[in-house]
């Protein structure tokens, strides 16, 4: 009876939840997955629904397409606070957060802002190592330290930890970015200070890491401290994404290389325009959030919203050519909520609920289960991310083929048109169906055949 809770039949069964009293509505979903190698066609079959021992058959049909999601692309940052999940599972333990993280990870293709044991010195490098060849691992965030203050010396040191582990065929640094949770919003004079100080810090990375290694002999069987690998690092470093949650570019101008203001922004062409340029002329980077704004019609994960607003957003994403998506927290458990049933966890300063900001998953715990359970606005977020994933497939693809001649966005002006305009989403699913099963027919088109094969369909 908690509608955007996923639990498992198995689940309401042993609990005896699996019941539905006379005039009441319930939900009952079904989820299939195609596993990599699953042969392409229409698969059908017969579920049988038995109700106080009246069966009802309902047939179903699958259609497989000839396109594999191998894996994910574009960089995402959703905040999980350790200590909240003892809140929701009367656990906050090392091993419960790895819970989490992994199963978002690989279930969900979320990434936490944090990989497991984040703040732990000694274990930083091991756990993005662990992670860095998931399928839907893009991206992890460097710590940085303080409220008030920034200590450059501890940032430093965590970043000099993953430099240790890269190779000239793997570059950890290139999933990376710095989040300074610190400066978030800065519209005041300390978080602005303490975001001066993170940037000047980055800023200063590619001399200090590398005079670090270089004193050690890291580079000698690598050409050196002016050789290749190094010369990479050091631009790598260079453009290591300093992700500042403001709208301001009119404001703080290049105190900011990548700016992440929240979706409405990008509504107008002009703004847009402000973004990717300034974005251009500081090899940096564009990404966008959402919290307890924007509302209807602008998308968002709240429960009181179409849930084909989440999935839109991400062909916004891809429409707009932006890097990066950031969600203040994803399991923002409450002392003062019931977790389970209350729709909001989080309020404003005025007292005014924002319903399922915050939170997207629900406590294992009251059902005995070692992992939580799902939302329906967390199967969204994933199969908005897998559509995503299609199009930077497609724009990979159509790249190659045909160079700089032609923009792969116009191939989807159409589409675009279907699921948004500016930044407010169309909430008819129907017309977002259409406009998915076009992009899959043209992706089938694009990514298994030659350019000769693919023109007709492509234009």
């Amino acid at each position: 009876f908690i509608p955007d809770m996923l639990l498992p039949m198995e689940t309401a069964e042993e609990y005896g939840e699996n019941r539905s009293g006379a005039g009441d509505n319930q939900g009952l979903f079904v989820e299939f997955t195609a596993p990599v190698g699953t042969k392409s066609g229409n698969y059908t079959g017969v579920f049988t629904l038995t109700i106080n021992g009246a069966a009802t058959e309902i047939p179903v049909s699958v259609n497989v397409r000839n396109v594999t999601v191998e894996h994910s692309y574009g960089k995402n940052s959703f905040g999980l606070y350790q200590n909240l999940l003892m809140n929701g599972e009367l656990d906050s333990s090392d091993e419960m957060y790895e819970t989490y993280y992994s199963w978002l990870l690989k279930e969900y293709k979320v990434c936490l802002m944090h990989v497991p044991n984040a703040l732990e010195l000694d274990k930083f490098a091991a756990s993005v190592k662990k992670y860095y060849d998931e399928p839907g691992f893009t991206s992890f965030g460097i710590p940085t330290f303080g409220s008030v203050s920034f200590d450059a010396a501890a940032f430093n040191d965590f970043v000099y930890e993953i430099a240790k582990i890269c190779t000239p065929e793997k570059m950890y640094f290139e999933k990376a970015y710095v989040y300074p949770l610190m400066a978030d919003e800065p519209h005041n004079a300390t978080k602005r200070r303490l975001m001066n100080e993170v940037r000047e810090t980055r800023d200063a990375l590619d001399r200090v890491i590398i005079d670090r290694l270089d004193e050690t002999g890291f580079f000698d069987e690598y050409g050196g401290k002016h050789g290749e690998f190094a010369e990479n690092m050091a631009e790598t470093l260079r453009n290591l994404p300093c992700v500042i949650t403001t709208d301001g570019i009119e404001e703080f101008g290049d105190q900011v290389d990548t700016y992440c203001p929240t979706v409405e922004y990008f509504a107008t062409e002009y703004l847009r325009g402000l973004y990717k340029d300034h974005e251009s002329r500081h090899s940096g980077e564009t990404w966008f959030y959402t919290a307890m704004n924007p509302l209807y019609p602008y998308p968002s994960h709240h429960i009181d919203d179409y849930l084909i607003g989440s999935r839109s957003m991400r062909w916004m994403q891809s429409a707009y050519d932006l890097e990066g998506y950031l969600y203040w927290n994803i399991s923002y458990y409450t002392e003062t909520s019931d977790n389970y049933n209350d729709p909001s966890h989080f309020f404003n300063s005025g007292g005014a609920p924002f319903n399922g900001d915050g939170f997207m998953t629900y406590p294992g715990v009251k059902y005995g289960s070692s992992s939580p359970f799902p939302s329906l606005r967390l199967v969204s977020l994933r199969d908005g991310q897998e559509d995503y994933d299609l199009l930077r497939m497609y724009k990979e693809k159509f790249g190659a083929m045909y160079g700089g001649v032609a923009d792969a966005n116009e191939v989807f002006a159409g589409e675009y048109e279907a699921v948004f305009a500016g930044a407010i989403y169309n909430p008819d699913d129907e017309a977002f169906l259409k406009a998915r099963t076009s992009l899959l027919d043209k992706s089938e088109a694009c990514l298994l055949y030659t350019s000769d094969a693919a023109d007709d369909l492509i234009g």
